[in-house]
């Protein structure tokens, strides 16, 4: 799927035992009079943006330092959750949340996130980073054996939306999402083409925090804009959205693309899905955009991309887009779902079938 043009802060803890023991050992205070009435609780602390971003990125360092109990807590009770590339497809609540993201650390026990860029709106935040590690974990096949760690090295991009309860700054809703097949490759068990690993970021990440000005929602009205006209197939229309010198990370690519290979890989889309549709949220934070979405379609025609012939099936395939807007248009595009889960839902046999054409290697 290419572009549519495609810390000191506070977190829940609860307080030991022996704290509690503490206060309860003390003499109680009197009770409130009429003259002397009782203070007003205290009100939640409100954190300004800035400090929002502080508190995400200690809850990386504690993704990256393996702080479970600490980590946990960055969720609240209820959470929901879904990691398109590993994991279970949603999950819902802290405790199964944490399970889930403790998966790819198995695998490497090294691995770390590090941002490259943070954006916050109010109580939303998204994120682009580098999850980097050495494959010295255990792996199982399709078939569930066991298979030896190759040490490779991996580096990847993941891409971050949040959504934050304010008055208890803890997540809500996330939705996480990395190519698979990337990592696959870049560990040595395919021989598919994939980016080369990336590696630690040696800079601190760009920060940008939302205005909410007429700029903002105008850059939002071009990104509807552009997502009515990839709806339409329409590549004259995404044209006007876009910026002549067009960049695009689309992170299941080997390679970034220009506009010229942005149009071809539309095409292959379209030619593959002949009702390929998005559908998506946005918000906005200074010159970027946020897109998450659904990309829907029917496998009526061949896919190139992948060298599959036309199944017929229907696939659903969550995606994270960031895009940065100059004068007005999309000038840089970041482009991040799961091609291993597309390629599943157009190769795995359904009941009584056998198996499509795979993907080649």
């Amino acid at each position: 799927m290419s572009s549519h043009r495609l810390p000191a802060l506070r977190f829940l803890v609860p307080l030991p035992l022996l704290a509690l023991l503490a206060c309860s050992a003390q003499s109680p205070a009197p009770p409130p009079t009429a003259a002397t009435p009782a203070p007003p609780p205290a009100p939640a602390k409100k954190f300004d943006p800035q400090q929002r971003v502080q508190w995400y990125q200690a809850c990386w360092a504690q993704f990256n330092d393996k702080k479970w109990d600490e980590f946990r807590n960055c969720y609240a009770p209820t959470a929901t959750a879904r990691h398109a590339g590993y994991g279970r497809a949603e999950v819902t609540g802290a405790a199964d949340i944490l399970a889930d993201s403790q998966q790819l650390t198995t695998i490497a026990p090294d691995v770390r996130g590090e941002q490259q860029l943070i954006l916050v709106n109010n109580s939303r935040l998204a994120s682009l980073s580098v999850l980097h590690g050495t494959q010295t974990g255990p792996m199982k096949d399709a078939q569930g054996a066991d298979m030896k760690p190759t040490g490779k090295r991996f580096g990847f991009w993941f891409a971050h939306n949040i959504e934050v309860d304010t008055a208890t700054e803890q997540v809500t809703r996330e939705f996480g999402v990395d190519d698979s097949a990337t990592m696959t490759a870049q560990i040595g068990l395919s021989h598919a083409p994939a980016r080369p690993a990336m590696a630690a970021l040696k800079t601190p990440p760009t920060v940008v925090i939302a205005a909410n000005d007429a700029k903002e929602a105008a850059n939002i009205g071009v990104e509807r804009a552009s997502v009515d006209a990839w709806n339409r197939h329409d590549p004259d229309a995404i044209a006007k959205t876009t910026a002549p010198k067009l960049l695009v990370h689309d992170a299941t690519a080997p390679r970034d693309m220009d506009t010229k290979a942005n149009n071809e890989s539309n095409n292959e889309f379209w030619r593959g899905f002949g009702d390929a549709r998005l559908t998506a949220r946005y918000w906005a934070a200074g010159d970027y955009v946020v897109v998450d979405g659904l990309f829907e379609g029917t496998n009526d025609g061949d896919f190139a991309p992948m060298k599959i012939k036309k199944t017929g099936r229907k696939v659903t395939v969550p995606f994270l887009e960031i895009d940065r807007f100059e004068d007005g248009k999309v000038r840089e595009s970041w482009v991040i779902f799961d091609s291993a889960s597309l390629a599943a839902q157009l190769t795995a046999p359904a009941a009584g079938e056998a198996a499509a054409p795979a993907a080649a290697k």
